[in-house]
């Protein structure tokens, strides 16, 4: 195995930072293997003859197979990290965004969105602020539209 991982390092199959990744992946295909079939298939009968050229061909297919998985795996893990990072930036720009918006309001107004941000019922904000129910829906309304209006103003 560690013949197989030193070749594809050598040979630039894979990157230099990757070889223990790759000892690591191609002695788990072969733990994945041992485990589904113990005996590994192999004709008693046959083995002195031969299993050298059976456990390298055996070794260099698991490598092949550890190869193409890392592949694969840092391929979808670098897609998924760039995507993160993108996800994350317009996260905080609209939180941003949303924050200015929102000391833009009324402090009243204000109280009321967070309010309701928090779960609270408009019938509920009525109560806590001392308002009258319309009021609130009215304050409620208003403030929502003013934050729509500003968060598509900023795209």
């Amino acid at each position: 195995m560690e013949r197989r991982a030193r070749h594809a390092l050598e040979t630039h199959a894979v990157p230099r930072d990757w070889g223990d990744d790759l000892r690591q992946e191609i002695a788990l295909l072969f733990a994945q293997k041992v485990g589904r079939s113990p005996d590994l298939h192999v004709d008693r009968q046959k083995v002195e003859e031969h299993f050298g050229g059976w456990a390298w061909t055996m070794v260099e297919r698991l490598g092949s197979n550890a190869i193409e998985g890392l592949h694969r795996r840092y391929r979808v893990e670098s897609a998924l990290a760039v995507d993160s990072a993108r996800q994350r930036k317009q996260d905080v720009e609209v939180k941003v965004a949303l924050s200015m918006a929102m000391s833009e309001l009324p402090p009243l107004t204000r109280k009321i969105l967070e309010l309701y941000d928090k779960g609270y019922k408009l019938t509920e904000i009525a109560a806590l602020t001392g308002e009258k129910y319309w009021k609130v829906v009215e304050l409620f309304q208003q403030g929502i539209d003013h934050l729509k209006d500003r968060l598509t103003d900023r795209e």
